[in-house]
């Protein structure tokens, strides 16, 4: 977990399953299968649902260093890199784009949470740890039912 990784004196390193892979601007081919199987195991996922008359719906999660930037700061010192070939959007593109390509109905959460995060002055996580603490858990709920309620019910 990176939230171990913060209170280590050593820096993390970088491996083709680092977390820091998530978001390298440039990266290995190894990235790119993953995202494949990931748009395999998505569009299965849709035909199961539609076998059953029901939708996939695919939402993204924010990781804490996408959205504070002590947290992405923090990330950045850890994995001593530069902001210049990192892109905290990239998981959300990359979501975006598998789902697109499998005509899969997704929503990336990363602008509203940083939102919320910035209007409420409130933190979705605790100091030291990457799940989200009882207010992170709210505010992607509201995004979730906001979304539900305005696209899928409406």
């Amino acid at each position: 977990r990176l939230s171990t990784t913060f209170k280590s004196s050593t820096k993390a390193h970088i491996g083709p399953t680092s977390k820091v892979n998530l978001y390298l601007i440039n990266n290995s081919q190894s990235y790119r299968d993953q995202w494949d199987i990931i748009g395999m195991v998505l569009n299965r996922s849709k035909r199961l649902c539609e076998e059953h008359h029901a939708a996939l719906i695919v939402f993204s999660l924010t990781q804490p260093e996408q959205v504070y930037l002590d947290r992405r700061e923090q990330y950045l010192a850890v994995y001593n890199i530069t902001e210049p070939i990192v892109d905290f959007e990239r998981p959300d593109k990359e979501l975006l784009a598998t789902c697109k390509q499998f005509n899969i109905t997704c929503y990336a959460t990363l602008h509203e949470v940083q939102e919320y995060a910035n209007v409420s002055g409130k933190r979705g996580v605790n100091d030291g740890d990457a799940h989200y603490n009882s207010f992170g858990n709210h505010v992607h709920a509201m995004i979730l039912y906001k979304y539900i309620s305005e696209e899928i019910i409406s």
